[in-house]
């Protein structure tokens, strides 16, 4: 009876796939061939930019990212993601410091590739840390609890603002998984309604979300998350984000995080390339 009961429940799971909140993917929502400029703040009160973040969409499911620490200097690293549809989430992620490597601070990443196990629920991790004496491997794998899973550590939530593209707008809030340090948490998000917003990009009606983690009480001991909340876009069928802002006073590294739109225009891939190799690091 229990091998019955066993296959059974195996077989409605195959039949029966877990439930994504999100709406069904829509091609026509992801701007192939678009750059997306965000200044970007670690300031508590002022917004005073101290890095640009260059995003670019290269396929339906491939996103690059380019960040220069401040507007004069050349690119300091290229992240690169994979996004699953299917899922709504992320599939794989790289990463590469771009500069001499030798200059590089210590307990640094110098290049690192996670990669996404849906069958295991598994985050394998394989990274090259700079340490005080040189360079160090790191190779990782954890679980997470459900799909889709969004990792704020390795991503900064990067795959959340596409997927909230096809967030339910009939819906006032929906749940996904959180991972954070290796522990799962339940992630809300509130729709909180439109709200137009004003960015050196210019004046924009956008979408408002609330973001909060439900931690248990045993990580609050430890960390002391607060809302978050990220303003999409409302003028077109894109939805992409125009402003995202966090508080967490207590993170070493999520704290006080602010994005804000500066500019939106498309490229062509070879367009992209050409502005990459051009800001590259000089060797």
């Amino acid at each position: 009876m229990n091998k019955i009961l066993f296959f059974l429940i195996v077989f409605i799971g195959a039949v029966y796939p877990q439930t994504i909140p999100f709406n069904k993917f829509d091609s026509t929502k992801i701007d192939v061939g678009t750059m997306y400029i965000y200044e970007y703040s670690r300031n508590k009160e002022n917004f005073e930019p101290t890095s640009e973040i260059y995003i670019y969409i290269k396929t339906l499911n491939d996103i690059e990212v380019l960040v220069k620490r401040n507007k004069n200097t050349t690119i300091s690293y290229i992240r690169k993601y994979m996004i699953n549809w299917n899922y709504m989430m992320l599939s794989k992620s790289e990463w590469q410091f771009l500069g001499d490597r030798q200059s590089m601070p210590s307990n640094t990443t110098y290049s690192s590739t996670t990669i996404i196990d849906f069958e295991k629920k598994r985050v394998i991790y394989k990274g090259i840390n700079k340490i005080e004496d040189g360079f160090k491997n790191t190779n990782n794998i954890s679980e997470f609890e459900s799909i889709p899973t969004y990792f704020y550590r390795k991503t900064d939530l990067l795959p959340l603002w596409f997927s909230l593209r096809f967030y339910p707008l009939g819906k006032k809030d929906i749940s996904v998984n959180h991972n954070a340090h290796g522990y799962d948490t339940d992630f809300s998000i509130k729709y909180i309604g439109k709200e137009k917003v004003e960015t050196t990009f210019g004046k924009v009606l956008c979408h408002k979300f609330e973001l909060f983690p439900q931690m248990s009480f045993f990580m609050k001991l430890f960390y002391s998350p607060e809302k978050a909340w990220i303003w999409l876009s409302a003028e077109d069928n894109y939805r992409y984000m125009v402003k995202y802002r966090n508080n967490n006073e207590r993170s070493t590294f999520t704290q006080n995080m602010e994005y804000r739109l500066a500019e939106r225009k498309q490229l062509t891939l070879e367009e992209w390339e050409s502005f990459k190799e051009t800001n590259r690091p000089k060797k």
